[in-house]
């Protein structure tokens, strides 16, 4: 008799955390499949394929979609359950296991990997709701393009960070390699001019270092810029760091890492429901650890619109 209720199917990036997502995994299915656990296992082979994959098993009536893998991972998963605008299945759960190297969505619900942790997302019976986030901005492409992200978009040097992270091997593992990254991004980077708006009311217009909406707290391998965020109550926070120098970013950055930030006088900290960014640099921008595209962004917040087993 299998040991999990809820028809499961696990999507692993195996390319994730350099290749160490594969071999973990392998190790784990193992042991899983030796307990008397039923799943389905796919591995995606190109970018985006986790959208298309959990597309097809949410089609296919699968009532526990896991992803396995890093932040950018989890996000196609996401993105898979909904088409055209409109939410696959309404019943259906999504978890992760965090194996990629950002996993700053899993630190804010202190997921594990561990197999004792994959026991319990398995014979879970218990789901909660939250909050959902779409964001519309400019493809790669240069058409316009609508995203879907449970936990931080931004734009700033967190974005330049994200960018060159992605174009670069992870072998040195979360931590080194966002700070690897972060202080490529310092050596480049100049603060954009931009504007602003909250619920349709204009908060901020000027030179910005960073700008995110959060739903989760944490992005940048564990730098808490929205310590008051929480992703069930129907808000977005909004995190705005100035036009600070190079030297006084580095110098605030350990405090960040512990969300000790939102008292500097360069930071400003709004909620809302919906959020407007505007400027006429071409802004980078960074959504779940992936870098989706440029420009101008729209975002709104859909209240209870997921359910996530943890």
């Amino acid at each position: 008799m299998a040991r999990n209720k809820e028809k499961t199917i696990f999507i692993v990036n195996p390319v994730s955390a350099n290749g160490r997502t594969s071999r973990s995994w392998r190790r784990l299915e193992k042991d899983l499949q030796e307990k008397g656990y039923i799943f389905d296992v796919v591995y995606t082979h190109r970018p985006m394929h986790a959208i298309d994959i959990t597309r097809n098993a949410l089609e296919k009536g699968f009532e526990r979609v896991i992803a396995v893998g890093g932040d950018g991972t989890f996000n196609e998963v996401i993105n898979g359950f909904y088409l055209d605008g409109e939410k696959i299945s309404k019943s259906a759960a999504l978890s992760v296991l965090p194996m990629g190297t950002g996993g700053d969505f899993s630190r804010y619900l202190n997921n594990k990997s561990d197999i004792n942790y994959i026991y319990h997302l398995l014979e879970q019976d218990h789901n909660d709701a939250c909050d959902i986030v779409r964001a519309r901005f400019t493809g790669w492409d240069g058409k316009p393009t609508e995203r879907y992200y449970l936990n931080i978009f931004d734009t700033g040097i967190g974005s330049a960070t994200c960018y060159y992270i992605n174009q670069k091997s992870k072998a040195l593992g979360g931590f080194l390699s966002f700070l690897s990254a972060t202080l490529r991004s310092l050596a480049t980077y100049k603060n954009q001019y931009l504007t602003v708006k909250v619920d349709g009311t204009e908060v901020f217009q000027g030179k910005s270092a960073v700008t995110a909406v959060a739903n989760g707290k944490y992005f940048g391998g564990g730098v808490m810029i929205a310590p008051h965020a929480k992703i069930d109550d129907g808000l977005l926070d909004i995190v705005i760091i100035g036009d600070l120098s190079k030297l006084e970013f580095l110098k605030n950055l350990p405090k960040a890492y512990k969300g000790e930030h939102l008292t500097h006088p360069q930071v400003e900290y709004f909620q809302g429901e919906t959020v407007s960014i505007q400027s006429e640099e071409k802004l980078l921008l960074e959504l779940d650890g992936e870098s989706p595209g440029y420009g101008d962004t729209e975002l709104e917040i859909y209240q209870q619109d997921m359910i996530l087993v943890v």
